[in-house]
């Protein structure tokens, strides 16, 4: 399963959280597909990628409960052709 998950960074937070984002080892289970900043609503997003629901909840508290940011997880479904 493929999840994205959204990052907001609290005020004057955005430096933290990306720095937070660099050096931040995912649990097991958990592969890292790709970490991106953005420019709009959102501050950053990270896709990642397990075949547990349960872990993806776990890992995305685990972001959201840092002092930097608010998430929001998505889990994504690929369109087929």
């Amino acid at each position: 399963m493929i999840f994205i998950m959204m990052l907001k960074a609290l005020p004057n937070k955005v430096r933290n959280m990306v720095a937070y984002l660099k050096k931040f080892e995912p649990p097991d289970g958990i592969e890292i597909q790709g970490i991106y900043t953005l420019l709009g609503k959102y501050d950053g997003c990270v896709v990642f990628e397990t075949s547990d629901s349960g872990k993806a909840m776990d890992f995305a508290v685990k972001v959201s409960c840092t002092a930097f940011c608010e998430t929001e997880t998505f889990m994504a479904t690929p369109i087929k052709s």
